[in-house]
């Protein structure tokens, strides 16, 4: 689907130019047959068929303009199937056809500037590859042979300058000024920390241009939390609620933040105002590390029986039962959490974490046949790039089995 796609945009503008530039010049013809029906041709030529010209010809050049723009939208478009399918190399190429194409929108730039990040994000460290220099032509023109060799001090350097390029046409617009914070948090949570103190600025800068917007004010609570300013960070983390209370992960991140700050109990609060807006609003990169706090902080009971509850009044959630089966597990009750995961089984037959998650409890328990069985039936469901580390945990387990 996307090939048919990217063939069809590559030639939409040469067929549609050419196509409207042969129905002008038909017209035109047809003008002239009409002026030499009814004057002779020195008037002709010398009357209406100059004036004829100077309309058809800006005209014209109008049209190509309105179909450049028209197949920048099909690369943007074309892009954006990329990009949700994590593509991000074939996303830049496309974004980046569309900045030729119409270089003065500046959200096809900003565009190409998010999908750098991402590639970052995937990319390992090392010594760049490209130069300083090099950095202006490659926010306009990447091969995938190029980007196949950029570490991630190139991606975020081109990045940068995709993302200005794209501010410097749009300066009011708040999304760039968002997104430049963005590149520059990440850039500072992966070894750079002077890049929080620019990123802090940019957020500074897209909340006066849009000071009612709750999910900036968050992610600058996140920057500030990590410059370690833990008042600045609760005072934006409040802010966000104050603005929007039913903002769910901005609950989160004011829990985050007092957990940091003031310990689990503090931070209770916020992650339980989260919950009831949200049964998932935990479920992301730091949920291990909330979890580990409140059981160190003896607060596994009052998370274990929040999930309890959320599992009750949601009993077709497998997410939220898978949740409250770990809490089970993690709190010294494996035989409860073994019927959690089969109940999972019973309503998604398919989800090969779930035989996982069961065979390691039945391994708790000591019983190495059931959790065999279950652990095979998690290799044979597991993707492809989960099937080793699961055989060698069958393998691991059958040789305990094995007497001798």
């Amino acid at each position: 689907m996307l090939a048919i796609i990217a063939f069809t945009s590559d030639e939409i503008s040469r067929v549609m130019v050419l196509g409207f530039v042969a129905g002008l010049a038909g017209l035109a013809l047809i003008g002239w047959g009409l002026v030499r029906r009814d004057q002779s041709p020195a008037i002709a030529v010398t009357g209406w068929w100059p004036a004829y010209l100077a309309l058809l010809l800006p005209v014209t050049w109008a049209i190509v303009l309105n179909l450049n723009q028209v197949a920048a939208d099909v690369y943007h478009k074309q892009g954006d199937l990329y990009d949700r399918a994590s593509r991000y190399m074939d996303s830049v190429a496309a974004y980046q056809r569309a900045v030729s194409l119409s270089p003065s929108q500046d959200y096809y730039a900003l565009f190409v500037g998010r999908s750098l990040l991402e590639l970052a994000k995937r990319a390992p460290a090392g010594v760049p590859v490209l130069s300083p220099a090099q950095y202006e032509e490659a926010s306009n023109s990447l091969s995938r042979q190029q980007m196949a060799r950029m570490t991630r001090e190139d991606f975020l350097n081109v990045s940068l300058v995709a993302l200005l390029r794209a501010r410097a046409l749009r300066p009011l617009n708040t999304d760039h000024y968002a997104n430049l914070a963005r590149l520059n948090r990440y850039w500072g949570d992966s070894g750079d920390p002077a890049r929080l103190e620019v990123a802090s600025r940019y957020y500074a800068q897209a909340t006066k241009l849009s000071p009612a917007t709750a999910h900036l004010y968050s992610e600058w609570a996140l920057t500030e939390l990590a410059r370690r300013d833990v008042a600045s960070a609760r005072e934006k983390s409040q802010k966000s609620i104050a603005l929007d209370p039913k903002f769910a992960p901005g609950q989160v991140i004011a829990g985050d933040v007092e957990m940091f700050a003031g310990g689990p109990k503090d931070a209770w609060k916020f992650h339980s105002a989260a919950l009831d807006l949200n049964a998932l609003a935990l479920n992301d990169s730091r949920f291990e590390a909330r979890i580990n706090s409140y059981l160190n902080a003896n607060m596994g009971q009052t998370l274990t029986d929040r999930y309890s509850r959320l599992a009750q009044s949601l009993p077709d959630n497998t997410q939220v039962r898978t949740v409250y089966a770990f809490l089970l597990s993690r709190t010294g009750r494996p035989a409860e959490a073994s019927q959690q995961y089969k109940a999972i089984i019973v309503s998604d037959p398919s989800n090969w974490m779930a035989y996982r998650n069961l065979a390691l409890n039945y391994l708790e328990l000591a019983d190495l046949p059931q959790a065999i069985q279950y652990m095979e039936n998690a290799l044979r469901l597991a993707p492809d790039d989960q099937k080793p580390q699961i055989q060698a945990t069958v393998n691991d387990m059958r040789r305990r089995a094995s007497p001798g």
